[in-house]
């Protein structure tokens, strides 16, 4: 598939492609998102995909999957938690993630939720 056909490909898909790369990452799945917005940023500056309809698309379904981590939060709680330190770690550590995890929300309580959105652990 040359660049040509992969824009054209975007300038058809876009707005069902970035929402699903946006999920895959918020997911775990480790995708190149970043040149697919890139190559969809190059298509709406030459008038060729609707930036709101693009960003609509992308709130919408990294807001869903932020509703389903939130009641894995609220119902599994500590058992989601550890199981993620576990992963991400690659080590049996998890009740310092655990416990470091809880510290950091009792001390900054919300606004530690949303610098987690933009600050990688």
């Amino acid at each position: 598939m040359s660049p040509a056909d992969s824009l054209q490909f975007l300038d058809r898909y876009g707005v069902v492609i970035l929402p699903a790369l946006a999920v895959a990452e918020q997911i775990g799945i480790p995708l190149p998102a970043v040149p697919a917005l890139l190559a969809v940023g190059a298509l709406a500056a030459h008038g060729r995909i609707s930036i709101p309809l693009v960003l609509g698309a992308i709130s919408v379904a990294a807001l869903a999957i932020d509703f389903v981590w939130y009641e894995l939060g609220r119902r599994r709680g500590a058992r989601v938690l550890v199981r993620l330190c576990q992963l991400c770690q690659l080590s049996l550590e998890a009740d310092s993630c655990l416990r470091r995890a809880e510290s950091t929300f009792a001390r900054y309580g919300a606004r530690s939720m949303l610098a987690a959105k933009f600050i990688p652990a």
